[in-house]
């Protein structure tokens, strides 16, 4: 084999080994910020809760900014989906009964039918409409003021999302930042 040959494959071998050690480089670099860039929790205070969790409530705070109505109406909303579904917007036959959605509303009870009730926003926007109608609501107990809207069976369970729902509140209307 002449030199000539010799120094040609010594060349090929060094360019494939470089290009192998770039590749793999490449591919560590894409790994690492993959991992770095897909949160599956967001923080807000001392809470966590999943991404899809995270994308319910900012629909639901969304919804109650976009009505121009206080922060107040977040908390009681953002509790009482954490009550009824855990933030969760639920399919037919997952909930109670004929409820779906993250509220839990009944089409057979008037909210509205199953595919409005699995809209964030509008099952939000028909929690908020019965919860301005009452007297008191922005001043009242968390769970008696959701209790009057959602009617459920012990209306005492609300009060222990407060303070969940009051960390979300404040961090997806921009009071304390979320991680």
């Amino acid at each position: 084999m002449g030199s000539a040959v010799r120094r040609g494959l010594i060349a090929t071998l060094v360019v494939l080994t470089v290009l192998a050690a770039a590749s793999f480089g490449l591919y560590v670099l894409w790994q690492a910020a993959q991992s770095h860039s897909t949160a599956e929790q967001c923080k807000a205070g001392d809470y966590s809760v999943e991404t899809d969790q995270a994308s319910v409530a900012s629909t639901m705070v969304g919804v109650v900014i976009k009505r121009d109505l206080p922060e107040r109406a977040a908390v009681l909303a953002l509790a009482a989906g954490l009550q009824e579904s855990k933030l969760a917007n639920l399919a037919p036959g997952e909930g109670d009964r004929d409820s779906v959605g993250v509220l839990q509303q009944r089409p057979s009870q008037g909210w509205g039918t199953e595919a409005q009730l699995q809209d964030v926003q509008y099952a939000t926007g028909k929690f908020l409409d019965a919860l301005v109608k009452i007297d008191g609501w922005d001043t009242m107990a968390l769970a008696d003021a959701i209790q009057q809207v959602q009617v459920s069976v012990d209306g005492s369970y609300y009060a222990r999302h407060e303070g969940e729902a009051q960390a979300l509140s404040d961090a997806l209307t921009g009071k304390n930042s979320a991680e």
